[in-house]
């Protein structure tokens, strides 16, 4: 925002971009712009605005709030580790007999 809207209002540094952020997303009226997801790689928060109507759901980022609020669920991570580590377990088994059968 700070290098695209230079020609509207001059930003003096990021932090003057990230309070302006701010109170875009908790005005009274409703919030003009959400936090998304950042991109794979990059350390900077993105952001859509709202003025044409709401965004994609699962690329908004929930709010740090709401972070606290809800109980992280692991179930599908830990069923999900689980079922690699049998499938690592048998592809071990499977290089074994290799192994076996060619004599190595």
């Amino acid at each position: 925002m700070r290098s695209r809207a230079g020609r509207l209002y001059a930003f003096s540094s990021l932090s003057e971009v990230d309070e302006t952020l701010d109170v875009l997303q908790s005005r009274p009226d409703g919030p003009f712009v959400v936090r998304l997801s950042p991109e794979l790689g990059k350390r900077e928060a993105r952001y859509a605005h709202l003025l044409s109507g709401s965004v994609k759901v699962a690329s908004v980022l929930p709010d740090s709030d709401d972070i606290n609020k809800t109980p992280i669920q692991n179930d599908d991570h830990e069923k999900r580790i689980l079922a690699l580590e049998e499938e690592l377990a048998q592809l071990y088994d499977d290089i074994k007999l290799l192994k076996q059968a060619f004599d190595l």
